[in-house]
């Protein structure tokens, strides 16, 4: 047995100390009860409760939401090797996570807005390998390219501008990182695909890692995060429930769009830019253009896969609280 996401197995402390409470809150209510009436009184002066049917009743709850729990953990059986037809292509997702990232410019933001487009690029192409590389102030290899999605997916599920402990934006050092893993590969179409607003901290040759590119056969496609008229960087709440915004020397920091690099980019290395407008056109446009470069092949990879246990889980959950709503609270005559 394996958990995908094993952190939300501690949400089952919640559900224990819940059960104590609650247990202690049934047990204090008995004895105020027998304070409050003579026991032969009892059944006279308050709904006939059936004693045993409310303890059950209470048990399938906290069943029902232990199961709820462990589902949300993924429980997954023994991974097998699975034929899938194999893409010609390897795609390295190169995200900029950056604080000028926050940026609600676009809804809901920057970085939210590229997550959920490259999630919609990856979920239409299950074939391809994909990979994930972040950059501020350094870049890292968060996910190396694989055929399995979901391990994709939880990284890029975790990602935001405080996984990367360096402050910065240097989009160079996410795209030759990229180049350097590229290197190693053996198929047909390579490509990058950069998600950015464009800010450089550091003037780095982004046109240089276009023809560098190129040479290597590896086409870049960029995405442009962002307006030109800007935004200021949101940085949370503070005491009082008020936005607070980046401040440089006591005056509002803002940020915007920077293009011309990035696309120059791409036009180098024989690939393309796109200006970030909506996730359902940015994902049909790059789709479009994703389809000119590589086909699909009639070969087979294997791939591991896990049989997923969630759903029967879920299931057990809906089966136990409907059992709850058909038992009726009366039964027989108890006391409390």
């Amino acid at each position: 047995m394996h958990l995908a996401q094993p952190e939300y197995l501690h949400l089952l402390w919640v559900l224990l100390i819940i059960a104590g409470l609650e247990v202690y809150l049934l047990y204090w209510r008995r004895r105020s009860l027998h304070r409050f009436a003579a026991l032969k009184f009892q059944s006279a002066l308050f709904p006939v409760y059936s004693k045993r049917l409310r303890w059950f009743k209470l048990g399938i709850w906290f069943l029902a939401l232990a199961a709820l729990t462990v589902a949300l953990a993924r429980p997954q059986g023994k991974p097998v090797l699975v034929e899938r037809p194999k893409s010609t292509r390897v795609s390295y997702i190169v995200l900029d996570c950056s604080l000028s990232m926050r940026a609600q410019d676009i809804q809901p933001s920057r970085l939210l807005a590229a997550k959920q487009t490259i999630r919609d690029i990856v979920e239409r192409r299950p074939n391809d390998r994909v990979g994930l590389i972040l950059f501020a102030g350094e870049a890292q290899v968060v996910c190396p390219a694989t055929f399995d999605h979901q391990a994709f997916f939880n990284a890029l599920h975790y990602v935001d501008t405080q996984t990367l402990g360096i402050p910065g934006s240097f989009p160079v050092q996410g795209l030759q990182l990229a180049l350097e893993k590229m290197a190693a590969l053996q198929d047909e179409a390579k490509l990058i695909i950069l998600f950015s607003d464009g800010e450089e901290h550091q003037a780095g040759d982004l046109e240089a890692i276009g023809q560098a590119a190129h040479t290597q056969g590896v086409k870049i496609v960029s995405v442009g995060l962002g307006t030109e008229k800007g935004s200021a960087i949101p940085l949370g709440k503070d005491f009082w429930g008020k936005e607070k915004y980046r401040r440089y020397r006591g005056k509002l920091v803002e940020t915007r769009l920077v293009s011309l690099g990035m696309s120059k980019a791409a036009k180098l290395s024989g690939g393309q830019y796109f200006h970030w407008k909506n996730s359902r056109d940015t994902v049909a446009a790059i789709r479009e253009t994703l389809r000119k470069y590589s086909r699909d092949t009639q070969q087979k990879a294997k791939v591991l896969a896990y049989y997923e246990f969630f759903p029967w889980l879920v299931a057990l959950a809906f089966c136990l609280l409907l059992l709850d709503w058909l038992l009726p609270m009366v039964g027989r005559r108890n006391t409390p």
